[in-house]
């Protein structure tokens, strides 16, 4: 891959974090989580309850193995290495023109919610997993998801069962989102 995904994301979030300093004196924020643990965080709680964060490189690897038996399949490794870059609370932007908004990797939460959201995804698609969810595309509140088999990213219209392919795969869609 020429471009991997760990470095798609650093190069993504030193250009979120230079965009909200020029625009708002700031780090990046978000709504403040009980559940998540706090160290990811680096100030207090503004008056809307909201807190600046930064991206911090993971040191710990997530073990995809159990949920891979209970699936009874492999996830594409894109997926695993995304999952395994960095701690973060937040990665979206606009991509050839839709709103993209990625899955956080959090502190204390990940990856037992990433793991329900896929055994839910399973279970909603006949306990089959061609595609693995991985953010929404914000517009039109529709899924986006990676094709498991070849890394392809995907929006899936559950409605009318269509999926309209979107990036090659994870590093090149965080390296076009434009902040």
């Amino acid at each position: 891959m020429a471009h991997d995904i760990c470095s798609a994301m650093g190069d993504y979030f030193a250009r979120l974090t230079t965009a909200w300093r020029a625009s708002n004196g700031s780090l990046p924020k978000v709504p403040w989580q009980e559940d998540v643990d706090q160290w990811i965080y680096v100030s207090r709680l503004d008056e809307a309850e909201w807190v600046e964060w930064e991206p911090v490189n993971k040191d710990v690897s997530s073990d995809f193995a159990p949920i891979e038996s209970q699936l009874g399949t492999s996830l594409h490794p894109s997926v695993k290495e995304y999952a395994n870059c960095f701690w973060f609370c937040s990665l979206g932007g606009t991509f050839r023109s839709r709103t993209i908004q990625l899955d956080p990797i959090l502190p204390g939460v990940s990856p037992a919610d990433f793991e329900e959201r896929v055994l839910g995804y399973c279970r909603a698609h006949g306990g089959r997993l061609r595609h693995v969810p991985i953010g929404l595309e914000v517009d039109r509140g529709l899924l986006l998801v990676v094709d498991n088999s070849t890394g392809e990213i995907m929006i899936e219209d559950a409605e009318v069962a269509e999926f309209l392919a979107l990036a090659s795969g994870l590093a090149e869609l965080i390296s076009g989102l434009q902040v």
